[in-house]
């Protein structure tokens, strides 16, 4: 909405405004030369379309009071106001129902969130829950864990204590039709101890499964006392060979060891691959149980699994 450039009232109605072909300021009809909109009503569209304001033109109005009557003005100056009022009126109504749907929307985002809020604390609720029963899961796991592995060694030492009198004697060439305590008698010899079928409860080959060259001999005696005594003789002497037991084989080495399950061996084993990588100063067997040495100057240690043996290398 324009103003009018004498008075600087609003025209409430442009169509009824002059204006200027020169400085194109729109004027009240009363405020100018014109002195009433009947007047300017009046003029041809080609005078209208030309028409200068008294500044432009050189010439001065008539004072609006003098010229026109006050009522003109009064009506004029009122519509003006009017018409500003009602625009301002649908301004203020179209702000209102803005404010007014905002405020629905923010009332659904609150209670949107009111909800999220609800269902957060629930799941902190449930997980708190589950923590507590994860938590209690897992110290019985390692309750668990520790009895299956007691249960495990348990079952392991009952099976090595069936083995507890014997020896495994390898390296010694197999043929057909052997005599297996004939082999022993010549054994004895060689480390120097007497021989006595009695004192042994049985000998024989273990089957060829692990497709050995010379099938291993396993020999139990009646006493771990006997047994004993043909392993410290056998340390006692230097490296044995199949040679030194008949001239026709080969001289390949003989050894005598506990008779180890195959847990126990697997353990043995590992400890001695730690020994080559100089993990390990010692490892060895004594009454079929397992012990290794970090150092020579390290404590003794009875191991019964690789996961002991690696807690020996760690433990330094």
């Amino acid at each position: 909405m324009s103003l009018c450039g004498k008075c600087n009232v609003p025209i409430a109605k442009p169509n009824e405004a002059a204006v200027c072909v020169e400085c194109h300021s729109s004027f009240h009809p009363p405020c100018t030369r014109l002195r009433s909109v009947e007047n300017f009503k009046k003029l041809p569209s080609s005078r209208k379309s030309g028409w200068k304001c008294d500044t432009c033109s050189g010439e001065m109005a008539t004072s609006p009071t003098a010229a026109a009557s006050d009522s003109d003005l009064a009506s004029s100056v009122l519509a003006s106001i009017q018409a500003l009022r009602t625009d301002m009126s649908q301004q203020f109504k179209t702000v209102n129902e803005n404010v007014t749907s905002v405020k629905t929307d923010l009332a659904g985002v609150k209670a949107t969130i009111d909800n999220l809020q609800s269902s957060i604390n629930n799941l902190t609720a449930e997980n708190a829950a589950r923590k507590l029963e994860c938590e209690a899961l897992v110290e019985e796991n390692k309750q668990l864990t520790r009895q299956v592995n007691e249960l495990n060694w348990e079952v392991q030492d009952l099976q090595q204590y069936s083995r507890r009198d014997n020896i495994e004697i390898q390296g010694v060439p197999y043929s057909n039709n052997e005599n297996v305590y004939a082999i022993l008698n010549e054994i004895a010899k060689l480390i120097k101890i007497p021989f006595n079928r009695e004192e042994i409860s049985i000998a024989h080959r273990i089957p060829n499964g692990s497709q050995r060259r010379h099938p291993t001999i396993i020999v139990k005696f009646i006493s771990r006392w006997v047994k004993n005594s043909w392993m410290a003789a056998a340390k006692k002497c230097d490296l044995l060979n199949a040679a030194q037991l008949h001239d026709s084989w080969e001289s390949t080495s003989i050894f005598m060891n506990d008779h180890l399950t195959a847990a126990n061996k697997q353990v043995l084993g590992y400890a001695r691959k730690q020994m080559r990588e100089r993990k390990l100063s010692h490892a060895w067997t004594r009454d079929c149980r397992i012990y290794v040495r970090r150092n020579a100057e390290g404590p003794v240690k009875l191991v019964r699994s690789v996961k002991e043996v690696d807690e020996v290398i760690q433990s330094s």
